[in-house]
């Protein structure tokens, strides 16, 4: 029973599982029960039920009909409201400077050059970069990384001026990651880092920059980590996204912000030619329920992640290219909703392309110094 209404057909698989065909139906929740007997007059001339009955209501077999936002999931913990004044920023795109290169730059819709930013002069190993608002002040900031040694460094998205300097990983000498994103719930963004080691990652509150969250994402694993963060299931708090690449596949977890329970794992790709990963999530569509981004070399898939099931799955650069590909949810055309953009780093240049759904068309490519 889906509500009230019978399923169109259902098949008994085994004793703890049946599939069943969804009937017509208005938008919106239903419970779906299982009722076992049928009704029949007994020897008294009463109409009886003669079963099992029917089995219980509970939020966990809640099924949706029609493009509805998926309630919170049983025993949710409490929504932390984003403070008055302080709207969640959508991120502007943001070019990382390629190996031999020392410039970040932040994109304007359209892709003009918004902001050109030399944050570790004469390094020259490669540098990484994210966009949130740290400070609350409704802007995106810029956070930086260079690529080896973990050193983090935050600048203001308006005057630029340097807002925090630190070692993510003190004594630590090899690769790291990052990303930006509200772990903590309190409306601005926080510092997500990653050691491309051991899977050990790290949250750095983005108001006092203290350490908020420290823990292996995966045990045993030995690798690069891409991080995100975004509201992948609608209760209105953004999950600690984490993708690790072990051989069968990029693996991406989800992880409750206050908890650290897992709300979903899986592999996201199958085996990949070893020209590396990138995550990213974010809301393409505006229902409010972000999507998982995932490259796998110049292989960009985009994930519902209500279902898992593959919206996109695409080249985005030749197949054959051997350049780095990272993907990110990001505005680009100037409406509320974000845009996938994929980024490749070829001999020292970024090649920018942007995507817009629904059928996620290319509607831009351009190298990111030209503009």
């Amino acid at each position: 029973m889906f509500g009230t209404a019978e399923a169109a057909s259902y098949t008994v698989v085994s004793d703890t599982q049946i599939v069943a065909v969804a009937p017509a139906h208005a938008a919106g929740y239903v419970d779906v029960r299982i009722q076992s007997g049928e009704s029949e007059v007994d020897n008294n001339g009463q109409t009886v039920f003669f079963g099992y009955g029917t089995s219980a209501n509970t939020a966990a077999d809640d099924f949706a009909f029609g493009n509805v936002p998926l309630p919170p999931p049983p025993n949710a913990p409490p929504v932390s409201p984003i403070p008055s004044g302080r709207a969640p920023v959508l991120s502007p795109v943001v070019v990382n400077a390629p190996v031999g290169t020392q410039v970040i730059r932040v994109l304007n819709p359209g892709g003009s050059t918004r902001t050109v930013l030399t944050p570790h002069p004469g390094f020259v190993g490669g540098i990484i970069a994210a966009a949130g608002d740290v400070n609350g002040d409704g802007v995106a900031d810029i956070v930086t990384a260079a690529t080896f040694g973990g050193h983090v460094k935050v600048f203001d998205g308006v005057s630029l001026a340097e807002l925090r300097s630190f070692y993510a990983f003190p004594g630590y000498v090899g690769a790291i990651n990052l990303a930006t994103g509200d772990i903590t719930g309190d409306g601005v963004a926080d510092l997500l880092v990653a050691a491309n080691i051991n899977g050990h990652v790290k949250v750095f509150d983005g108001i006092t920059g203290n350490l908020a969250i420290s823990f292996l994402a995966y045990a045993g694993y030995s690798g690069p980590i891409a991080l995100a963060a975004a509201d992948t299931n609608g209760d209105g708090r953004a999950e600690l996204i984490t993708a690790a690449d072990g051989g069968p596949g990029v693996h991406v977890k989800a992880l409750a912000p206050d908890t650290l329970a897992l709300s979903d794992s899986f592999l996201a790709t199958g085996p990949g030619n070893g020209t590396g990963f990138s995550v990213s999530a974010g809301d393409l569509d505006g229902d409010g329920v972000a999507e998982f981004l995932v490259a796998q070399g110049p292989r960009v898939r985009v994930i519902d992640s209500r279902t898992r099931a593959a919206r996109a799955d695409f080249m985005a650069f030749d197949a054959a290219s051997p350049a780095r590909v990272t993907v990110q949810a990001a505005q680009y055309d100037g409406d509320p909703y974000a845009e996938l953009i994929a980024i490749a780093e070829m001999q020292g240049r970024s090649h920018v392309k942007a995507f817009d759904g629904p059928g996620f068309g290319l509607a831009d490519s351009f190298f990111a110094d030209t503009r």
